[in-house]
């Protein structure tokens, strides 16, 4: 058998050529996304492609303009948004008791024995961020939950929610300041999709000045982030920014380790 890379449009395919027979053999599931690619071309002008995605663009979040198709219905991804949009609705009915008592305290981390460097992450301070970080989960997670599969996916989340409390405890073990928010683990999930689908097209609107439309692909869009993510964190560091940066490049950490680990698998 001979290994022949092929490019499929938004996703690398390697098919299994038998130099005796000249049969290609697909393994599972290769010979769908090879039948159900989309092309790669795009309506010059065109911001997105369905009406809706207009909401999400003007309030500033990127919107996905090409991707690879979904094979399997992302129920894990789904359920984890409506349990986040569930808990974090209840607790607007009184936020300030439901943060001091669930949020991630770093002076006081073993709470509970520890569980809330897992409440914390299902607990957002306002209707913004829970629908940005909602948001960046279903539309990322997706793609990610189809190509690890649920548990691997369950893992990544787990374990990148776990790494950006870390990383942000590190930066003062003994603040009292309660930290709350999925964006830690999102991160992890945001980082692998960049990685792994690097050809995704993403559009992102600026509106701050004027309406211009920055399309690009999402290893470009995971290189600004980055950066971004750097500028924050040193903000935070300073004391000029509530954002922890920090627990996203912390969650961010553990998506690239995952993709190093599975992305020829």
């Amino acid at each position: 058998m001979l290994f022949v890379p092929f490019d499929a449009g938004l996703r690398k395919l390697s098919l299994d050529v038998c130099m005796q027979c000249k049969f290609v053999w697909f393994d599972a599931r290769e010979y769908v996304v090879f039948a159900e690619q989309p092309t790669m071309t795009e309506e010059p002008g065109k911001l997105v492609d369905k009406k809706w995605k207009w909401i999400p663009a003007i309030l500033g979040m990127p919107v996905e303009r090409q991707t690879h198709p979904i094979l399997v219905r992302p129920w894990l991804t789904w359920s984890c948004a409506l349990v986040i949009s569930l808990v974090s609705v209840a607790a607007f009915m009184n936020l300030q008791a439901a943060v001091s008592h669930l949020g991630l305290i770093p002076a006081d981390l073993w709470r509970y024995g520890g569980l809330t460097l897992l409440t914390a992450f299902f607990l957002h301070a306002g209707w913004f961020h829970l629908i940005s970080n909602v948001y960046f989960l279903v539309v990322f997670g997706d793609n990610v939950e189809d190509y690890l599969g649920r548990l691997r996916y369950l893992w990544l989340l787990l374990l990148a929610t776990l790494a950006g409390d870390a990383l942000h405890i590190a930066l003062d073990p003994h603040s009292t300041m309660s930290v709350i928010g999925a964006s830690g683990g999102i991160s992890g999930l945001v980082a692998f999709y960049g990685l792994q689908f690097p050809e995704a097209r993403i559009a992102v609107l600026l509106t701050r000045f004027f309406w211009w439309p920055l399309r690009m692909r999402a290893r470009t869009a995971l290189l600004l982030w980055f950066l971004l993510q750097f500028l924050l964190a040193w903000l935070q560091a300073a004391g000029r920014s509530n954002i922890s940066a920090l627990a996203h490049l912390g969650g961010a950490a553990v998506g690239l380790v995952f993709w190093l680990v599975w992305r020829s698998r």
